[in-house]
């Protein structure tokens, strides 16, 4: 069986098996001879909101001569001379997110992308703003831009628009229809007289100007090579061709018709996502993704470098052994890169925590200790909690104004998320106490007014953006239809997480997308594979029961003894406990007398803290198995210094004969005004939206409220099948092939 884990708590808690071997195996490795053709910077400093950029969360970086052009969450920046201007809404600009950047040489005009607020034109000190509701503009959100052959060209989510500056005119390209998979450009090049698109987990296209339309651009493959980068992530263009990087690796194209393909070494994929990318002409090739800059420093050994935060920076050379280096530690201020530009002198990275500007390339042998003009990158206040945790519905109950062809896909009510399923699953984790008994749960909405601002009907961006954004949010429920490739780019790009109730399978997009899940509905498989686990890995076959009033109680241990019987083994002792915090006065000798080796048991968790300490107390060392209910920040300080072994039950849903289930139905249908009878079950997408809201609780609940924190745990707990309370922390472990 292959497997993971997760230690639930602070940031950098990962541990994954193996993880000790592999570095013994670097240790033993770092003293081997780097090539001299390795290099690296050695020289870096960080701008901030202390130097006077409007925002430290960086989404653009543009190179324009000696300026710096910098487009962030709070404004627009220009470095010049080394001091730095700002803009922000309060002195003019339309929009305070700038997520593109690009110049017009003839007129030295500055086209900026927004995030959310369309395309704007700087031009003597005035700001015009085109969006959807002024122009032909085919979405507000604008993913990049670039300018050729005389028109602006702004890949948008809702397809490509193209500018002609000369006489006002609009066109659009790949436009968003209901009756076809969605197009998302993540960015443009140009390279020689020809336009270049990367598609989102697509291919490459090149803007054919003869028949003014978009072309897949499909070279030769050369001898033994793949054919061309698919599941395209970004590209760029520098003089001997075009440069790409996809979920497998990075490619070259040599403008002649042939790609060659250099392996990532698993340095980025699912769960570490490509955010940007750029080549220069030196061979330079950066790589910025959510967990740190990737520079490959050499073609010919396929050899990368990785600069990550406070760590000494890694080599990654031919065969994906990762090597660490002394004496080069990284000054970029967040590991997750969100934009890079290379100028003659360096690199610069903006991060979601600042600015970084890497320069002074030296080989990896001559390394001297780095030189940095600041030890510490800013980090944002710590912001007290908000007075609620919200969870957003994603999505009009009703279509107001049906998209082209809606009546061609299948976009019918039966697969929108249900609001009643959501607000029964929000009322319900409040009666539980809500965030660790301290914070309640409740809905968020959109703005009042803001969808109908631009549109006569909502787009699933439109209120992804406007809800996203809010800092009391944890995630949002909603519906991706199948090809949303739009869509889960807006979400990468935003930041917030989402639970996709579709009943769909996933699509390629949405299965790379950090920030889309879905719920696990997987409630008898999960708890038979922890029978499982313990029969098969830990070797363990005598099991003794303790049970505790209630339904709950009865059905989950009635699963496990089942599946313990399956297996060809059998219960050797059965002891009926009192529920409650306090420890139980009972006679623990069955245990002993039959030798039991574990024990299963289903409460809450304060009454499985007692039970674990009563039977520690009486030395009693059998592996624990509790419920779902023990994955609480505080069950390390309620089950005492010395635990033992203990193992939880991961939280799943859609479990036949759940309690928790018969509670939703139960509501459902009693409060249900469409079916307007008790009978009618509730139909597969409201149940599908009671698990997602549930995913989200239950994250918030055993994680924080920081959202790569919260990320990283709805993403294992989706597919856990237990955990392993380990050094005082629960580890989330899936033991699925």
């Amino acid at each position: 069986m292959g497997g993971w884990a997760l230690r639930i708590g602070g940031r950098g808690a990962r541990r994954i098996p193996g993880l000790c071997m592999m570095l013994a195996l670097c240790a033993s490795s770092s003293a081997a001879p780097i090539e001299d053709s390795a290099w690296a910077y050695d020289t870096w400093r960080v701008f901030t909101t202390a130097d006077g950029l409007p925002g430290n969360y960086i989404r653009a970086v543009h190179l324009s001569g000696e300026r710096v052009w910098v487009g962030t969450d709070g404004g627009l920046a220009m470095l010049e001379d080394g001091r730095w201007r700002s803009w922000t809404v309060a002195s003019g600009l339309p929009w305070a997110a700038v997520s593109a950047i690009e110049t017009e040489r003839q007129t030295g005009d500055l086209w900026l992308g927004t995030w959310g607020g369309g395309l704007v034109r700087f031009s003597g000190g005035r700001f015009d703003r085109f969006d959807q509701f002024n122009s032909a503009l085919a979405g507000n959100m604008v993913f990049d831009i670039t300018i050729s052959g005389g028109r602006i060209w702004v890949a948008t989510n809702g397809g490509i628009s193209a500018f002609d500056v000369a006489d006002g005119s609009w066109s659009l390209y790949a436009e968003r229809r209901a009756d076809r998979p969605e197009t998302a450009v993540a960015n443009f090049c140009v390279f020689g007289d020809s336009l270049y698109a990367a598609v989102w987990t697509g291919e490459i296209q090149r803007y054919d100007s003869g028949r003014d339309r978009w072309m897949n651009h499909t070279p030769t493959a050369a001898a033994g090579r793949s054919s061309r980068p698919r599941g395209v992530l970004a590209m760029a263009a520098v003089g001997t061709g075009l440069r790409s990087v996809s979920l497998n690796g990075y490619w070259r194209w040599d403008g002649r018709g042939s790609w060659t393909h250099h392996p990532s070494h698993g340095l980025w994929g699912v769960g570490n996502m490509v955010q940007c990318f750029t080549a220069a002409e030196d061979g330079r090739v950066l790589v910025g993704t959510d967990r740190g800059l990737h520079i490959l420093t050499d073609s010919v050994s396929e050899t990368w470098l990785t600069y990550r935060h406070g760590e000494d920076a890694t080599i990654t050379p031919r065969g994906g052994q990762t090597i660490p280096t002394r004496g080069l530690p990284s000054t970029i201020p967040d590991d997750r890169i969100r934009c890079l530009a290379a100028d003659k002198n360096g690199v610069w990275v903006g991060t979601a925590n600042g600015l970084a500007h890497a320069t002074n390339r030296v080989p990896i042998n001559k390394i001297k200790p780095n030189k940095s003009d600041r030890r510490e990158s800013t980090t944002p206040a710590k912001l007290p909690p908000p007075p609620a945790i919200e969870i957003a519905f994603l999505g009009p109950a009703t279509r107001t104004v049906a998209l082209p062809a809606a009546e061609a896909h299948d976009i019918s009510r039966s697969t929108r998320p249900d609001l009643l399923a959501i607000q029964l699953a929000v009322e319900r984790a409040n009666s539980r106490g809500g965030y660790r008994d301290t914070i309640p749960f409740s809905m968020a909405s959109a703005p009042e007014g803001y969808v109908f601002a631009n549109y006569g009907w909502s787009t699933f961006e439109d209120e992804y953006l406007a809800l996203g954004t809010r800092r009391s949010l944890c995630g949002l429920v909603g519906h991706l239809r199948a090809g949303s490739c739009a869509s889960t780019l807006t979400a990468l790009r935003t930041e917030a997480p989402l639970v996709n109730v579709s009943l769909t399978p996933p699509t390629a997009d949405e299965s790379i997308s950090p920030w889309v899940f879905r719920a696990p509905i997987d409630g008898t498989a999960s708890h038979q594979r922890i029978i499982d686990f313990i029969i098969d890995t830990l070797g363990v076959t005598r099991f003794a029961v303790l049970r505790t009033a209630g339904e709950p109680s009865r059905r989950h241990v009635d699963d496990w003894i089942a599946r313990v019987t399956s297996r060809g083994h059998r219960v050797v002792a059965e002891i009926a406990v009192p529920t409650g915090a306090e420890y139980p006065n009972e006679n623990w000798s069955p245990l002993r007398n039959e030798a039991a080796e574990v024990v299963l048991t289903w409460s809450d968790a304060r009454t499985s803290a007692s039970l674990i300490r009563s039977l520690r107390d009486a030395k009693m060392n059998q592996l624990v198995v509790v419920s779902n209910e023990a994955l609480r920040g505080d069950f390390r300080d309620l089950v005492g210094r010395t635990p033992g072994e203990v193992i939880a039950a991961a939280p799943c849903w859609g479990h036949a004969g759940d309690a928790t289930m018969e509670w939703f139905v139960e509501r459902y249908a009693a409060r249900n005004y469409i079916s307007r009878t008790k009978n009618t079950p509730p139909r597969p997408d409201a149940v599908a939206s009671f698990h997602g809201t549930n995913l989200l609780i239950e994250s918030v609940r055993i994680s924080s409220l920081d959202r790569q924190e919260l990320q990283r745990t709805i993403r294992d707990l989706a597919g856990a099948d237990f955990a392993r309370f380990v050094q005082g922390e629960w580890m989330l472990q899936s033991v699925r092939p």
